[in-house]
C-alpha cells in the first residue's frame, strides 16, 4: 500500500533526524526514558510518582532490547515507538475497513 510506504518513509526520516540532532532525552522524554530504563534493567519496583503512563510501553521496550542485547537509550526508545506506530497504522487501517467496508 503506498499510503503505508510514504508514512513508513517519511516517519523514518523524521525519527532518523531527531536521533541525529537530539540525543539526549527531551520534552517529556526527561520523565519516561528513565522509567523505561529502570524497566530494563529489571528494576520494576522503581515508579516515578509524577508519571500517569501505564508501564506497558516500558515492558514492551525492555522485550526487544534484551532479545538484541541493546540499552534502551533514548534513540533505541524511540525506534520502538516508531515500530509501534507502524504496526497501530494496520491496526487503523484494519478498523477503518469494518466500519466502513
Amino acid at each position: 500500500m503506498a499510503i503505508f510506504a510514504a508514512y513508513a518513509s517519511a516517519s523514518y526520516e523524521v525519527l532518523r533526524r531527531v536521533n541525529a540532532e537530539v540525543p539526549a532525552p527531551y520534552m517529556d522524554e526527561v520523565f519516561h526514558a528513565p522509567q523505561a530504563q529502570h524497566y530494563c534493567r529489571g528494576e520494576f519496583e522503581v515508579w516515578d510518582p509524577k508519571l500517569t503512563t501505564p508501564p506497558g510501553l516500558y515492558l514492551i521496550s525492555m522485550v526487544p532490547a534484551h532479545a538484541l542485547g541493546l540499552a534502551c537509550s533514548p534513540a533505541f526508545l524511540r525506534t520502538t515507538n516508531w515500530v509501534l506506530s507502524l504496526l497501530l497504522f494496520w491496526i487503523i487501517h484494519g478498523l477503518v475497513r469494518q466500519l466502513r467496508p
